[in-house]
């Protein structure tokens, strides 16, 4: 099985990439990433089946290029994150992450091959609801551009789609050699871990949110990557 990873030299691409290639049924794994933060963490791969290559997803990706690599699997991971930022960021968010899906949907259909999106719990929002799956009504209240934008990606594959699931994950936690720290357990984290106070803020001192391990990460992407049909 060869499999394509956009985003790959990130907090998850590094983790699961890695993991991956200790897999028997894996053969080749492409990272794409356009090193936007400067993340030069392919430097520590070292398993010969992992292979770099620097594009930017917002451009087309060269059909005849991955025609000739036997890919099976496409998971997009590539966007920009913050969900802070993108309040600054509107019209960057929609170039950078729905609009580089919706390329790489019409490349997933051309090489008919699966896509496993990533998508956010960010597109429920804030909510009183204690239980919260993808059927409960109402439930869906994006705050920020970038949870919006998720949603229009989301509605995008469902409409577009051959062959894809779509996995809402909370936010991440844990080590990876492109992990970040803009998320408070890993900021929390790099703060102790330097003597540097805790900072949390006074609104969010009740607030409860999902967060999801690399590891549980890793076994959902896994257990699709296993599924013929994802419909």
């Amino acid at each position: 099985m060869n499999i394509v990873i956009t985003g790959g030299c990130g907090h998850i691409g590094t983790y699961i990439s890695n993991k991956l290639a200790n897999e028997a049924g894996i053969k080749k794994i492409y990272l794409i990433d356009n090193f936007q933060k400067e993340n030069f963490t392919y430097l520590y791969f070292k398993d010969k089946k992992i292979q770099i290559i620097y594009l930017d997803t917002t451009k087309d990706l060269d059909l005849k290029y991955f025609k000739n690599l036997g890919i099976s699997t496409l998971i997009h991971l590539a966007a920009i994150t913050n969900a802070e930022d993108s309040f600054k960021k509107r019209n960057f968010i929609k170039r950078n992450n729905y609009q580089s899906t919706v390329k790489l949907v019409n490349f997933a259909n051309k090489l008919n091959i699966k896509l496993i999106f990533i998508s956010s719990t960010s597109v429920y929002g804030s909510s009183k609801i204690k239980n919260i799956n993808e059927d409960t009504k109402d439930a869906i209240n994006p705050q920020s551009p970038y949870a919006e934008y998720k949603l229009k990606e989301e509605n995008f594959i469902r409409k577009n789609s051959k062959n894809f699931i779509i996995f809402r994950f909370g936010t991440i936690t844990g080590t990876s050699i492109g992990m970040r720290f803009h998320t408070a357990i890993n900021k929390f984290c790099l703060q102790a871990h330097f003597r540097k106070p805790i900072t949390v803020w006074k609104t969010a001192m009740n607030q409860k949110r999902p967060y999801l391990s690399l590891e549980d990460s890793y076994r959902s992407i896994k257990w699709a990557l296993n599924k013929n049909n994802l419909n």
